[in-house]
């Protein structure tokens, strides 16, 4: 019998490899084991399960591996040699309590997990009495049902952990069972009222039992443990994680096990995948004026959910709390504040004195920023209030531990006392003193001492929020004006410190918001409006010092600040917008907001676009210098144009069109900036870009009708026309056709124009417009023929749009022309005219109608692709606006843009496109003649080098010599034997676990192709299957196949392996071969597979099932530098086939 192997075995787990564990058990499989004794063959069960059980003691990688091979193979024994029912079932040998702690410790290793799951499927199938351990109960009463639960939870672990297919784990993860549930609702709180009633009212009340999943939750905890391992994908780890946050907590009372489980799960699987920092930043969006992390919501509403009672105190909270504080130096501080946010919200959990030991020395183990600070400590304090009141018999060292957290708990709440003035809404106002007295010459040193002392001093956000006010505030610059003795100098100041205050800026986002606040105020109040709070008769002296033609924005610093602003706003950055979500959780019991941590930097967005919007009379000169730097660096860009650009903003084309707007009134100042719009247009290939732009065209095309128009009035011999109409018309007779989108813009412009002509002191005759029209409509005919798609769409859909205009005129001369009626009825009976794509609606506008705030930034144009998601809305405009005074809007200039019709919300999603590879420049095609013309010459140079010939393809199109009809009706069970022509000395293909036709047709025609000298296939008969046939293109006549089902491979595959064969698998595990791992120099070219391989691929979703897997010498994988899973099996198959060959030629 040679059990004195399995001895040895157990004496040196360490040292025994697969071969001699294949050896043996051969040896128990073996004929010969017929001679053996009764008592040897009832000792062999229990020999290897005591064998298995101290390889897995060891918790060692190797003597693990050793223990799932031999207990997988075990199942391949003969009956007689199986596990025996005392084995499976006597408590005391806790068979499948080890089973479960195995595929616990194989997490990480691919085929050892699917080991431990087969051994469960066969195991579980053996059973014939119940079972009752900590980790597993069954009842034979309900095997059936037993056996279809465990078997969807292999099929599950498969299908998540193994296959790490994340659509497939999408459609089953509802199939999980959640963590416990009761009989009925309304039940759970029975048993709690039970316990609290004490044990006399127990007896009475009827309590409910409850319903357990058949497979117990440790199991599901394992699977998930698995899942979120670093090996595995981040789609797949995400959204497992989420399941977890979503619905996988228990809800009440767990056993002993499962809460041990759990725990384990929570501080070796969970908590360090969700406290990762991108996880919060990913998830971070603006809902209104508040920042909200989706997944720092999921996970404090988690904490929140977690069912902490009497059996559990100490346990799940603690356990976090305890992993925070071991790990508080490396974990991401916004994910810790959102935790702690969500213990605190737990009414379940009972505080034990270890967990408020935990809560009270958190805030002093790591570096928070300060509002991170403030956040957590609020909430160590709130967890260290459901502390249970301390007892009177307690013990001296414990009595000691009670004051050191005591002492502890009171430095936290000095900390908040010291904090709470300085974060919460109403600060400390500390600054107000220095204002006192009256302001002397000496005022403007007393500021630069104030400002040299506050940027040396200040450490709090609200003392940074309030320099603004302190230095350019109304009341500063009321005091400045007496003190001042010119302009010049009022102007340096606010000048001076403007520029200094941006600078912080860029670091500080928070001070974006007042500062553009104080510096609207500044220039629509001064030197016009002086407020009267303060108490200083300012208007006397300002009037007498500064001039009221005073254009704060002229200064060149504040110009830089304004500029500045234009081609970078200032954004949060993603952990002050963190910040900012973690403080918006923080209200009272009133549901008012605690802290003053708001990301509201659009609020200043506005105020310095509002200043464009509203500029004073007198001040068009400056708008104009200002939008000639904005449009310098458009100018100098060169051809090609790549798509996207670092510098670009859409603030930059959103600015250029308020100043058109706003600035231009003169005729030579209207002609520049057209022709250079076009310019820019002409080489501009971004379309949100392109959108702004055409819009920009249209405003100053109409700017220069009116202008013309204004200058020819009076002059009878000039005749009034629609000068921006006739110049467009006149740019697409003459424009480059290899340029279609600057043509297509051209249309759009133009359509535009004739749709909405300007309104001038005498209007256009309609005789003049008819012509217009007519020579624009001719022009749109000639561009429907277009060869370039673009020019040819944009035409079709703007000729009906123009013709319905002219109907509605009643020009007789467009309407009746049978031309113009045959193509406007053609076009609109087209169907993508009728239903246009999402893109052509996004680009749409109408000047008439769409002038206006909204469109300017919330419009439709931001969401074509790549989209962007709107900087400022229209509410916020409305925002600011409500804080004017009376005295404010009744001398300040009206907005050139109104605020139009908005929405509140922008109702889609951003889709980040990436950057696209920059055109190359165009070049030129020779003509027909021209190129003959070209070869003629090369061939006639003398001493020129002759051009490599172009390659022939060899890639036979005729049919097989061979083929033939007769031979497709042959017998199935022996196909095309006269016409096979496999290589005999190649490898043998096994595809017996691939399921679909179209693959095997694939896998066919790669066997033949690499000279496979047989393939092995499930069923024969699908040769005969017509998406087999359209893939194998009649290689099956060329290749011996076979077939060979999948319940006789492992079989078939041990008596190949005694005649000499090596069986290979192809498939993703720890300890695969590497196909296509780059070789360095110092290593050798070791061959992955030798030369008599059995290659054996797996079933197209799972892969190698666990029997055949272990009954593989080695397996192999192929390198990868993508991010999808796996190739298809077909060209997995091409791949290693070609490997084969490139080792061993043809195999002699």
């Amino acid at each position: 019998m040679h059990l004195h192997v399995l001895l040895d075995w157990e004496k040196a787990p360490s040292d025994v490899d697969e071969t001699s564990i294949s050896s043996v058990l051969d040896l128990l499989r073996g004929a010969d084991m017929a001679h053996a004794s009764i008592e040897s063959l009832q000792s062999v069960p229990s020999a290897l399960f005591s064998t298995i059980e101290a390889w897995l003691a060891l918790r060692q990688e190797k003597p693990l591996r050793n223990a799932l091979v031999v207990w997988t193979k075990w199942f391949s024994l003969p009956d007689h040699l199986l596990p025996t029912q005392n084995i499976l079932c006597n408590p005391d040998r806790h068979y499948f309590d080890i089973l479960q702690n195995a595929l616990q410790d194989c997490i990480g290793h691919l085929a050892l997990q699917k080991y431990a799951l087969y051994v469960l499927r066969r195991s579980i199938l053996l059973l014939k009495r119940d079972v009752q351990t900590m980790s597993f109960k069954f009842e034979i009463e309900q095997k059936l049902s037993y056996l279809a639960e465990y078997d969807k939870y292999c099929s599950l672990f498969e299908t998540i952990v193994i296959g790490r297919s994340v659509n497939q784990a999408k459609e089953c993860l509802h199939q999980v069972p959640v963590f416990e549930t009761w009989s009925d609702s309304g039940e759970k709180e029975k048993v709690e009222a039970a316990d609290a009633s004490g044990a006399e009212s127990r007896e009475t009340i009827s309590l409910p039992t409850r319903v357990q999943p058949l497979v117990r939750q440790t199991w599901w905890t394992i699977l998930f443990g698995a899942g979120l391992i670093q090996a595995n994908s981040e789609p797949i780890r995400k959204l497992l994680a989420e399941f977890v946050l979503q619905k996988y907590y228990p809800i009440s009372e767990p056993d002993s096990h499962a809460l041990a489980s759990y725990k384990l799960f929570l501080a070796q699987s969970l908590l360090p995948y969700v406290m990762q920092g991108n996880l919060f930043t990913r998830s971070t969006h603006r809902c209104g004026k508040a920042i909200v992390s989706t997944h720092g919501e999921s996970l404090a509403r988690f904490c929140a959910n977690l069912h902490g009672g009497r059996k559990t105190r100490g346990t799940f909270g603690g356990t976090i709390l305890n992993y925070l504080v071991e790990n508080a130096n490396t974990l991401n501080p916004h994910a810790t504040c959102y935790i702690l946010q969500g213990l605190s919200e737990n009414e379940t959990w009972e505080v034990s004195f270890e967990d408020a030991e935990f809560a009270v020395g958190l805030p002093f183990r790591t570096a928070f920023s300060q509002i991170q600070r403030v956040i957590l400590i609020r909430h160590c304090v709130s967890i260290v209030s459901k502390l249970a009141p301390q007892a009177t018999d307690i013990e001296e060292d414990q009595a000691a531990r009670r004051t050191h957290l005591h002492n502890r708990l009171a430095d936290l709440q000095s900390v908040i006392t010291e904090n709470r003035q300085v974060f919460l809404i109403s600060p400390k106002q500390e600054e107000r003193g220095h204002f006192i007295g009256e302001p002397t010459s000496t005022w403007r040193i007393h500021q630069l001492n104030r400002w040299i002392g506050f940027v040396d001093g200040a450490t709090q956000q609200a003392q940074w929020a309030e320099a603004p006010k302190s230095f350019l505030g109304q009341e500063a610059l009321c005091r400045l004006a007496r003190c001042v003795r010119s302009e010049s100098d009022f102007r340096d100041y606010v000048g001076d410190y403007t520029q200094k205050l941006f600078h912080l800026v860029q670091g500080k986002t928070f001070l974006w918001k007042p500062l553009a606040q104080v510096l609207r105020d500044a220039y629509f109040h001064f030197p016009n409006h002086f407020p009267q709070s303060v108490g200083l008769e300012t208007e006397p002296i300002a009037r007498s010092l500064i001039p009221g033609s005073l254009n704060l924005l002229d200064h060149p610093q504040v110009e830089d600040v304004l500029l500045g602003f234009i081609n970078n706003p200032p954004l949060p950055r993603p952990e002050y917008l963190l910040d900012a979500a973690i403080a918006y959780r923080e209200t009272d019991d009133t549901g008012n907001h605690l802290l003053n941590v708001f990301a509201d930097e659009m609020i200043g967005h506005v105020c310095m676009f509002d200043m464009l919007n509203r500029l004073r009379p007198g001040h068009e000169a400056w708008g104009l210098q200002l939008l000639d730097r904005i449009l310098e660096p458009w100018l100098q860009q060169k051809d090609p144009v790549p798509m996207v650009a670092k510098w670009k903003r859409t603030t930059q084309a959103q600015a250029i069109i308020i100043l058109l707007e706003k600035c231009v009134h003169k005729l030579d100042d209207a002609r520049s900036r057209l022709n250079t719009i076009l310019s820019i247009l002409a080489l501009e290939p971004h379309p949100r870009f392109r959108f702004l732009l055409e819009w920009a065209l249209v405003s100053i095309s109409q700017r220069v009708t009116v202008l013309e128009t204004s200058a020819n009035i009076g002059i009878s011999s000039l005749p009034l026309e629609n000068i921006g109409l006739q110049m467009s018309t006149s740019r697409l007779r003459s424009a480059d056709h290899r340029n279609p989108k600057n043509i297509s813009s051209l249309i759009k412009v133009a359509m535009q124009l004739a749709l909405n002509p300007p309104l001038v002191l005498v209007p256009f005759s309609n005789k003049k417009m008819e012509a217009d029209n007519l020579s624009l409509l001719t022009e749109l005919i000639a561009m429907c023929a277009s060869p370039k798609i673009p020019i040819r769409h944009e035409a079709q859909w703007c000729f009906p749009i123009l013709f319905a205009h002219c109907e509605e005129k009643g020009q007789r001369s467009i309407i009746e022309n049978p031309a113009f009626i045959a193509m406007n009825k053609f076009i609109i009976a087209l169907d993508k005219y009728n239903a246009p794509p999402e893109a052509k609606l996004l680009s749409s506008f109408d000047i008439g109608k769409d002038m206006n705030l909204f469109t300017l930034f919330e419009g439709g144009f931001l969401r074509i692709n790549p989209s962007e998601v709107p900087l400022i809305r229209t509410a916020d405009f409305e925002e600011v606006w409500k804080q004017d005074s009376p005295s404010t809007v009744a001398h300040i200039a009206p907005p050139r843009f109104p605020l139009g019709n908005g929405i509140a919300e922008w109702p889609f999603k951003v889709q980040i496109s990436p950057p696209q590879i920059p055109n190359l420049p165009s070049r030129s095609v020779a003509t027909k003649k021209q190129g003959q013309a070209g070869i003629a010459n090369l061939e006639a140079a003398p001493g020129s080098t002759p051009r490599a010939p172009a390659p022939l393809q060899t890639k036979s199109v005729s049919l097989d010599a061979a083929f033939n009809t007769l031979a497709l009706n042959g017998p199935l069970d022996s196909p095309y034997p006269a016409l096979t022509t496999s290589a005999p000395d190649g490898p043998i293909l096994v595809a017996s676990l691939i399921d679909f036709p179209h693959n095997l047709g694939g896998l066919s025609r790669a066997a033949e192709i690499f000279g496979c000298a047989s393939l092995y296939i499930a069923d024969i008969a699908v040769l005969q299957n017509q998406q087999f046939k359209n893939v194998s293109v009649r290689s099956e006549i060329h290749v011996a196949i076979k077939e060979l089902k999948e319940r006789d491979m492992a079989a078939w595959l041990r008596v190949q392996k005694k005649e000499g064969w090596t069986v290979v698998g192809i498939e993703q595990t720890d300890s695969s071969i590497m196909i296509g791992q780059p070789v360095d120099d110092h290593q050798t070219d070791v061959p992955t597979m030798p030369k008599r391989s059995i290659i054996v691929m797996g079933a197209e979703k799972t892969g190698i099932a666990a029997e055949i897997l272990v009954e593989c010498d080695r397996c192999v994988e192929i390198k990868q530098w993508g991010v999808t899973r796996s190739l298809n099996v077909q060209t997995a198959a091409s791949v290693v086939l070609f490997e084969w060959r490139r080792l061993w030629g043809d195999g002699r």
